[in-house]
């Protein structure tokens, strides 16, 4: 799992599905927010993608993932092409909405964002006077 900051983007287009949010939190620092990864090494998720890009790394193409409000997962390739750039797919779904579609795969590293429903955000977003909340997904 790997904890990320990056700015808010806001874009009506940009949209996440009705009912699902990304789990993130500005952690008191407006403008920014954190949201958690699952890493699936070696593994695709083989459906269309939002865009592709080259990237330097990583941590180049889950920030895009979280610029983009549609974005749910990535596929990166596991080895740079000649220039050192790896391909980054951002992607519409994740590994478990689209299950038949997901499979191991000598080329690709697939990362989910986790994802909580619209009723758990409200209770996080309700819990924020002074008390921790602890995710369990």
């Amino acid at each position: 799992m790997c904890i990320l900051l990056e700015r808010l983007v806001s874009s009506a287009s940009n949209s996440p599905p009705p009912g699902q949010e990304r789990h993130s939190d500005t952690c008191g620092f407006p403008g920014f927010r954190v949201a958690s990864f699952i890493d699936h090494v070696f593994h695709v998720l083989d459906i269309v993608e939002l865009e592709s890009s080259l990237v330097r790394d990583r941590l180049d193409c889950v920030l895009q993932c979280l610029e983009d409000q549609r974005c749910f997962s990535t596929n990166l390739a596991a080895k740079p092409d000649i220039t050192g750039n790896y391909v980054c797919e951002l992607l519409p779904t994740d590994r478990y909405n689209a299950s038949d579609s997901f499979k191991p795969s000598p080329h690709f590293h697939h990362y989910s964002v986790k994802l909580i429903d619209r009723a758990m955000q409200k209770a996080l977003d309700t819990d924020r006077a002074g008390t921790e909340t602890k995710l369990f997904v």
